[in-house]
């Protein structure tokens, strides 16, 4: 097991008459729906890290497709629709391969939250 996190972790060995209601978990206001928020044990911490770090990569790569799409003709380009009428094949498999990467994102942080 890891030693007790000094200001979070409470037990009963160490602390037997420490008022939960004092804990730095109240005192910030962290952690209150969870009973088992300051209690050590050998499992170690959740912190729900990687959910949130998919959903940061999921708007970044719809916020990267979005730029390139509207902001073209700052980039002397030619329009989005013009681009696709003129049938340049690298444009289009490289829209449809953002495309493809922004729904595989997103599943997987659909999967990654729910689970």
């Amino acid at each position: 097991c890891l030693p007790a996190q000094s200001g979070f972790t409470v037990n009963a060995i160490d602390a037997p008459k420490f008022e939960m209601e004092l804990n730095s978990f109240s005192l910030l206001g962290l952690g209150q729906n969870d009973n088992q928020v300051s209690k050590l044990s050998c499992e170690g911490w959740w912190w729900f890290v990687l959910p949130s770090f998919m959903v940061g990569l999921t708007i970044r790569f719809v916020a990267l497709g979005t730029l390139h799409i509207t902001s073209r003709g700052k980039q002397a380009k030619q329009s989005l629709t013009k681009e696709i009428m003129s049938k340049n094949i690298p444009f289009i498999l490289s829209g449809i391969t953002m495309l493809a990467i922004i729904a595989v994102l997103f599943a997987v942080t659909c999967w990654v939250i729910v689970n």
